[in-house]
């Protein structure tokens, strides 16, 4: 007697016909989505929302996200269209997520814009209150693969605050000890040094861990390793002193 479960070779072409019709239609998705990312920078789509013609016709690609999303809340979406989806900028699938995700870009946009004016996220806590905290959780609910990729763009994202002191110690004695004539007291504001294949801005930096110490926000042993260091001054050196009052 045949096994009721074994499905023969007749039966099983119109799933295998189903599953490229599926397949080929989903690609078809991807292609117009990433046609209106293009054209939009998100892969938000109102829900009546068309593309590109296919066949002579509008292709209806607010409906058919509309149709995918039903699935995905159903449990009927296979993880690997959901995935593709997940990669798309701007994706999401609810508002809630939508807003989740307006909002990740702006603090985005804050850390890009800070990094550029200077240098790195020193002072960020004081300047950007809400963005620094943002930060802060995201590190420590641990960093998405997409949002590390986006935070590694961005000088100084992906290091915890509590690291940025001692690798700036670390930097700054290896800039000293690369020349005998040479002591911290000689940083100026520009100063910048490659340590462990990391940019330290050394200049910007040391303003950042003096006021941190002014704060009492260094640890003693953080005080001790940087007062080791020749030519260190907890108060700025006049000529940098007068250098920083120059810049802006």
């Amino acid at each position: 007697m045949p096994d009721p479960t074994t499905r023969s070779p007749a039966s099983a072409a119109p799933t295998s016909a189903r599953a490229r019709a599926e397949a080929s239609a989903f690609a078809h998705l991807l292609d117009e989505l990433d046609w209106w990312i293009g054209q939009h920078g998100s892969a938000y789509v109102p829900q009546n929302a068309t593309s590109r013609h296919i066949d002579g016709r509008p292709y209806p690609l607010g409906q058919r996200l509309h149709d995918r999303r039903k699935r995905h809340r159903a449990g009927r979406l296979h993880p690997e269209q959901a995935a593709a989806l997940e990669a798309r900028t701007g994706w999401a699938w609810t508002s809630a997520d939508r807003v989740v995700d307006d909002a990740r870009e702006r603090h985005l946009a804050t850390l890009r814009a800070y990094a550029r004016e200077h240098g790195s996220l020193d002072g960020l806590d004081v300047a950007h209150v809400a963005t620094a905290v943002w930060l802060r959780n995201q590190r420590n609910r641990g960093l998405t693969p997409q949002l590390q990729r986006e935070l590694a763009t961005i000088p100084g994202a992906t290091q915890p605050r509590r690291e940025r002191i001692p690798a700036f110690t670390a930097a700054l004695a290896d800039w000293v000890a690369g020349d005998a004539d040479r002591d911290a007291g000689a940083l100026r504001w520009s100063t910048e040094h490659v340590h462990d294949g990391e940019g330290i801005p050394l200049g910007k930096r040391a303003a950042y861990v003096r006021s941190r110490y002014e704060r009492g926000r260094l640890t003693p042993e953080q005080v001790d390793a940087l007062e080791s260091i020749p030519g260190w001054l907890w108060t700025t050196p006049r000529s940098r002193a007068v250098q920083e009052g120059s810049v802006g």
